[in-house]
């Protein structure tokens, strides 16, 4: 378990890992899903069912129920709120109507873009972007999203790219409007792709070298309770000697 501290750390970089795994025709998949904060039920819903609907097609991915693993306790348990969730932890989807689960070990989590081709790059793209999970994106979206991944695009330019990828001109993206615009213009989907890939590993590697400063900080902490509790017992010590000599006197 993190300490308060470094839960601190978590939080101040604005990442947040779920991994959720399920069984898709017998075998087991698991895919990290990264999120801004801690997500909702609801949002964890939605990015779950679009993730594995999108990689394995026609399956109607629906989910019933969740289960956590807790590492304190080293099992499963159900999944009733948020509260109980914590980055990188593991969840397993049942389905709704699914016959049956295979008994067979969960893999290690993937990222789900990894698998990707260009449609699933666009739909990655498209989830880094939607912050929220509403299943839609506004301008600001693209606008905010382009500048987290530092594409340096002029607003008017975003505006005009925004305006043909709006085909039902209701000044919002849908999936399949954001998919057919981004496989429209290949080179770009690419670009913004491997941006976002590049930037997430970044976000990781400055989350990991924060974890780290603050145990280290942590361990000198410990380390100068000790040194001060050694002198303080010692210097007792030395005391009742000098006592002992006294009273022989």
């Amino acid at each position: 378990s993190y300490s308060f501290c470094t839960l601190l750390v978590i939080c101040s970089l604005g990442m947040f890992s779920v991994c959720v795994a399920a069984d898709v025709e017998n075998v087991k998949h698991n895919f990290e899903l990264r999120f801004d904060a801690c997500p909702t039920l609801e949002a964890l819903r939605d990015r779950t069912e679009r993730v594995y609907n999108s990689e394995f097609k026609g399956i109607g991915f629906s989910v019933n129920r969740w289960h956590i693993f807790k590492d304190d306790c080293n099992e499963w348990v159900t999944l009733q709120d948020e509260s109980q969730l914590s980055d990188q932890c593991q969840l397993y989807a049942f389905q709704l109507n699914w016959k049956s689960e295979s008994q067979a070990h969960i893999p290690p989590p993937l990222q789900f873009s990894e698998s990707a081709h260009l449609e699933d790059r666009a739909t990655a793209i498209f989830m880094d972007f939607d912050t929220t999970a509403k299943g839609y994106l506004t301008f600001d979206d693209v606008v905010s999203g382009l500048e987290k991944l530092e594409v340096p695009f002029p607003v008017q330019q975003i505006e005009s790219m925004f305006t043909k990828a709006d085909l039902n001109q209701d000044s919002l993206l849908c999936l399949t409007e954001w998919s057919t615009w981004m496989n429209s213009y290949k080179t770009l989907c690419d670009g913004v792709y491997y941006r976002s890939q590049d930037y997430w590993e970044d976000v990781r590697l400055q989350q990991e070298l924060a974890l780290m400063a603050v145990e280290l900080e942590e361990m000198r902490k410990a380390e100068h309770r000790a040194v001060v509790y050694f002198l303080k017992v010692q210097q007792s010590v030395q005391c009742q000697e000098e006592q002992c000599e006294l009273r022989a006197k």
